[in-house]
């Protein structure tokens, strides 16, 4: 069954010392959430179930990992400057804006960084089942598309290219890279 709202909040975390890890914050129409390992973001503007003007409205909101977790299945969503409002099963439900304990994190400062390295191909590249399975199920696809970013910046997740949707998954260091040719014997 399509969902009204991608399920952005599996890229959460509920982290006692950084409780921003489960909000979810909407800036310039777009959701963005972080459990420190991944990142991932949707274009709110290519979802069908929010009304334009309502997400504009959204702009600097931020919403709770749970409460993303409530209305993302719902039948209806309207969104307005006092809350959220859903109806799911025939059951009305409202809901209020979070606010983030201190500053919230900057994604755009990891994007620009990723941005700036450049592209770069990968001797060994390790990624967790665990992280992938969770985009996969974010962007509901069944493909994922990797760009690898040059100095182990971060690699950039996607769908496809005009999903509106895409995650960063922070890189994994080797101490010790394994030799190449240790898989010839």
């Amino acid at each position: 069954m399509k969902t009204l709202l991608n399920p952005l909040h599996l890229a959460c975390r509920v982290d006692e010392f950084a409780p921003n890890k489960r909000l979810i914050e909407i800036r310039r129409g777009i959701a963005t959430a972080s459990n420190g390992i991944i990142v991932a973001r949707i274009d709110l503007w290519k979802q069908e179930a929010i009304l334009p003007e309502q997400i504009e409205l959204l702009d600097g909101k931020y919403i709770d990992m749970e409460i993303w977790k409530d209305i993302h299945d719902a039948d209806k969503i309207t969104f307005t400057e006092d809350g959220i409002h859903c109806d799911k099963l025939g059951i009305g439900k409202s809901f209020d804006y979070s606010l983030p304990q201190g500053e919230f994190f900057n994604i755009d400062s990891i994007l620009i960084t990723i941005r700036d390295a450049g592209e770069s191909p990968k001797a060994f590249t390790r990624f967790s089942i665990k992280q992938l399975d969770l985009l996969r199920k974010i962007f509901d696809s069944t493909e994922l598309t990797f760009a690898h970013s040059a100095g182990n910046t971060g690699t950039l997740v996607f769908p496809d290219e005009y999903s509106g949707m895409f995650g960063v998954i922070m890189p994994v260091l080797f101490a010790e890279p394994p030799s190449r040719y240790l898989f010839l014997t």
